[in-house]
């Protein structure tokens, strides 16, 4: 029996293999930003510049490199000094914050650029040194660097600049500034909000995080016995939430998995019901070489566990959103359609509801003293058809108090649409099959035309006593269109 020691004879082949564990390209880009800022940077600028030769760079006032560290780093590939709290301390870095430890982010570049090159500087030191290396190199070149090379760190007293070149143009196209500032604002956001010190621009523009939206989740923290505390921010977000833009699982604030959904654990409700957004911050995770995943080790089994404790508690706040969402959406479906109708019932100066029951144009049911439809509106029949525009103080103000809409929802057990009932109120029946199929979203246009139709078919027969069915629908069809001009046209273009 024997022990045979392992070994590498083609390096190059082995760094490439490393190279691409990369699913994004601007994954493997922000191994520079996340360098920067385990050097203690305090601002980091992005530039991205296409021509003959394709470049992005990226320059940061971190604590820089000396010809010595160039050499270690070089050296020591998968062995980086981020695991050592004493090598930290030496360079003034906090070893709470470190975000890389693997020691293989340096080879990202061959990913999707040929060639990378730094330029840096340490504090107290008039030295700047050059580190080259290019895709499918077994070696590095160490040398001072040259005076245009000098000139990338003008005004910085300590710091680094890395150059990626001959980028292809399809790459370059996810390095466009409006793509990077909303990568970079999704997936450094817990970590831009966390430490508002840390400033990162694309393109001249600093990157900010996402204001937080939604009703946030009760529970802010999940003790994992034996690994540490996950930090939990979720909010829920009744009305639904974009493509992407779900929970993400994060370690020292940058996102590790982007949505928590494609975990095996987690592809069940509440968290596939497309309303919760935000973040679990764990840190003590052991985040995979892929840098989009995790090791399946205890301390993600004690994760797992730890989070799936709370989704009861999560499915009860997510249904309570629901349910004042959908009083919200109700409420303002209703001003909407108040507001049209009320307008509507001005112009063509009917009545709507009262409180108590009100007889119009004489005794209920004979149509006395009222006159047809056509009769009652031929001196405005012009304007009726086409109104002319009126100022906004008068669309807010109807010609009487009584052109009201009052509505009450009510399980008839039949499948009548409505029924007009005391005082003009319109009754809304949510037994009718049209009704659960048309009022399914309650801010729709096609609830709010629902109601609309009902409502004018209502108050046309409270106006209408004793016309004839001709004359009520012409009315009814006149009504409803007016009060759909106000209800769906902007206002402006009445």
């Amino acid at each position: 029996m024997s022990e045979v020691a392992f070994d590498f004879p083609d390096k190059a082949k082995v760094m490439t293999l490393l190279a691409n564990v990369y699913e994004d390209p601007r994954v493997a880009l922000a191994e520079f930003i996340v360098n920067g800022m385990d050097a203690g940077a305090q601002s980091i600028h992005i530039a991205c510049k296409n021509g003959k030769v394709n470049t992005v760079s990226v320059v940061d006032d971190g604590c820089g490199m000396s010809e010595s560290e160039m050499v270690r780093i070089v050296r020591n590939l998968a062995n980086s000094i981020k695991t050592s709290s004493e090598e930290l301390q030496k360079r003034h870095i906090d070893p709470a914050k470190v975000i890389g430890k693997m020691g293989i982010g340096i080879l990202g570049y061959q990913s999707f650029a040929v060639k990378l090159v730094f330029v840096s500087k340490i504090q107290g030191s008039s030295a700047v040194w050059r580190l080259s290396m290019g895709r499918g190199q077994a070696s590095a070149r160490i040398e001072p660097a040259l005076e245009p090379d000098k000139e990338k760190l003008l005004g910085l007293d300590h710091g680094t600049y890395a150059e990626l070149r001959d980028i292809s143009r399809d790459t370059m196209r996810l390095f466009s500034s409006k793509t990077l500032q909303q990568y970079l604002a999704k997936n450094f956001a817990d970590l831009l909000r966390r430490d508002g010190s840390i400033m990162v621009f694309v393109g001249g523009q600093r990157v900010t995080p996402p204001p937080i939206e939604g009703t946030p989740f009760s529970i802010t923290s999940l003790d994992v016995p034996g690994f540490g505390v996950a930090t939990v921010s979720l909010s829920i977000i009744a009305s639904g939430i974009e493509s992407g833009d779900g929970v993400s699982v994060t370690s020292k604030g940058r996102g590790v998995v982007k949505e928590i959904i494609r975990l095996p654990e987690f592809q069940h409700a509440p968290w596939t019901e497309g309303v919760l957004h935000g973040s679990i911050e764990a840190s003590f995770l052991t985040v995979a070489p892929t840098r989009s995943n995790y090791m399946r080790d205890e301390a993600f089994e004690a994760f797992a566990h730890a989070v799936a404790s709370v989704e009861t508690q999560l499915a009860a706040e997510v249904e309570n959103a629901r349910k004042k969402h959908s009083t919200e959406q109700q409420s303002d479906a209703l001003r909407k359609l108040r507001e049209a109708m009320g307008h509507a019932l001005h112009d063509l100066e009917l009545e709507g509801s009262r409180d108590a029951s009100h007889n119009i144009g004489g005794t209920a049911g004979t149509g006395e003293n009222m006159g047809t439809a056509h009769e009652k509106r031929d001196e405005t029949q012009d304007k009726v058809a086409n109104p002319p525009p009126r100022p906004p103080d008068a669309l807010a103000r109807p010609k009487s108090d009584h052109t009201q809409l009052m509505l009450d929802w009510r399980h008839l057990g039949t499948t009548v649409h409505s029924q007009l009932g005391e005082g003009g109120r319109v009754i809304v029946n949510e037994d009718c099959p049209d009704y659960i199929e048309e009022c399914s979203n309650l801010s729709s246009q096609r609830n709010l035309r629902y109601l609309a139709k009902i409502a004018a078919k209502e108050l046309t027969r409270r106006n209408c006593l004793g016309a004839d069915t001709d004359e009520v629908m012409e009315r009814a069809i006149e009504l409803e269109l007016r009060a759909l001009r106000y209800l769906i046209a902007p206002r402006n273009k009445e």
